[in-house]
């Protein structure tokens, strides 16, 4: 998987990164999350070991740094707000 080749990625590139890093760290097809507007990661049955996984790959491929404390519960469980975090992280 190549990093996003943009100087500014878009949200819908940050929301498309996540899914295929979660279809990368979980081995399963998650295509259906594509066409949703609305998807909980939590539902997505990712453990925490994967998801710190995809955060520091997220951090890499974005350049971008996540404190810990900004990880909270209600942004990582929509994908919808963990990419508009992601995305203003990138404008920054």
């Amino acid at each position: 998987m190549t990093p996003i080749a943009m100087a500014e990625p878009t949200k819908t590139a940050i929301r498309t990164l996540i899914i295929d890093l979660l279809e990368q760290e979980s081995g399963e097809d998650h295509s259906a999350l594509r066409s949703q507007v609305e998807v909980d990661l939590c539902g997505a049955a990712i453990d925490s070991v994967r998801m710190i996984s995809i955060v520091l790959e997220l951090e890499r491929r974005l350049g971008i740094s996540i404190a810990d404390e900004e990880l909270t519960p209600v942004r990582l469980r929509s994908l919808e707000l963990f990419a508009e975090f992601l995305h203003s992280k990138v404008v920054e």
